[in-house]
C-alpha cells in the first residue's frame, strides 16, 4: 500500500486533481490505491481537508433530502388511498339516497300522484237517530288499492243545501286488490235543516222527492254500534252486496244493500 502511495505522489499528484477526485472518493468508486494516496494527501493538506470537509457536510443533508422526499411520497400515497376510501363511501351513500329517494317519490309523494278516482255513491237515507238527532247516512263505494292510498273529501252546507266530496287518490304504482277490487265506505253528515244533497256536485236526494223514503235496519244498526256506542263493528262488502254488523253481545246480521236480512245469528262470547 505504501508503495501505492509513493507511485501515486512520484506521478506529481497535485491539489487539483485530489479535488477533483473527492467526489469519487465519496462516493467510494474509487481503487483502493486512489483512496489511500487521496487520504494521504489530505493528512497533509489544509486546503483539501477543509474541501473534504465540505463534502462531508454535504452528503448528510442530500439524505436528509433523500429521507424528506421518501417521506413526501409516502404521505402523497396514504392520502390517495384515503381519498380513493372517501370517493367510495360517498359514492355508496348517495346510491342509497337515490334509492331511498326513489321509493319515496314513486310511494309516498304527493307529485307523484295518479289522477284521483271519484267515488260512486250507492245509497243515501235520511233518519233519526237513538240520540234524537238526524242525521243523512250515505254509502259509497270506490277502488280498494294496494297501499298507498287515500280517501279524501268533505262537506259543505249551503243554506239547505249539503254538498259532499269524497275521492280516491292514489300514487301512479298503486294497484287494486285482486281479493277485494271495490271497498265500501259510510260517511253521516247532520241533517238539520238541509232539503237537498249533492255528492259530486250531482243532486242526490231532496226533501220533496226522498223525505219519505224507507230507510233500511242497516242504516240504524251502524248508527247503534259505530256512531252512537262506537263498541261493535260494521263493515260493507260491495263485491257481494253485503253489510255486516256486529253487536257487542256477540249477535251478528248482514243485509243486502236492499236492506232485506240474510243473515242472524248469535256467537256467545
Amino acid at each position: 500500500m505504501t508503495d501505492d502511495i509513493k507511485r501515486f505522489e512520484n506521478e506529481s499528484v497535485n491539489c487539483d486533481i485530489v479535488r477533483d477526485l473527492l467526489p469519487l472518493y465519496h462516493d467510494g468508486v474509487v481503487s483502493d490505491a486512489t483512496k489511500a494516496a487521496v487520504e494521504h494527501h489530505l493528512s497533509t493538506c489544509a486546503e483539501c481537508m477543509a474541501e473534504n470537509e465540505m463534502y462531508n457536510e454535504k452528503i448528510p443533508l442530500q439524505q436528509v433530502e433523500r429521507q424528506n422526499s421518501g417521506d413526501k411520497f409516502l404521505e402523497f400515497v396514504h392520502k390517495r388511498k384515503l381519498k380513493r376510501i372517501f370517493i367510495t363511501v360517498l359514492c355508496s351513500a348517495l346510491t342509497c339516497i337515490l334509492l331511498i329517494g326513489a321509493w319515496f317519490m314513486l310511494t309516498q309523494a304527493p307529485m307523484v300522484y295518479d289522477e284521483d278516482d271519484e267515488c260512486v255513491l250507492v245509497k243515501i237515507y235520511r233518519y233519526e237517530s237513538y240520540d234524537g238527532g238526524e242525521y243523512f247516512f250515505l254509502l259509497y263505494d270506490q277502488p280498494s288499492y294496494e297501499t298507498p292510498s287515500t280517501t279524501i273529501g268533505g262537506t259543505l252546507i249551503d243554506g239547505s243545501t249539503l254538498t259532499v266530496e269524497e275521492t280516491q287518490r292514489h300514487t301512479i304504482i298503486s294497484t287494486i286488490r285482486d281479493e277485494s277490487p271495490r271497498m265500501g265506505m259510510i260517511r253521516w253528515v247532520k241533517a238539520g235543516g238541509i232539503t237537498e244533497v249533492k255528492f259530486q256536485d250531482e243532486i242526490v236526494w231532496t226533501e220533496e222527492e226522498n223525505g219519505d223514503n224507507e230507510v233500511p235496519d242497516y242504516v240504524y244498526a251502524y248508527d247503534e254500534v259505530i256512531r252512537v256506542s262506537e263498541n261493535g263493528s260494521f263493515s260493507v262488502d260491495m263485491n257481494m252486496g253485503y253489510i255486516k254488523v256486529s253487536y257487542p253481545n256477540g249477535t251478528v246480521k248482514i243485509w243486502d244493500l236492499d236492506g232485506k236480512l240474510v243473515t242472524d245469528q248469535f256467537s256467545a262470547k
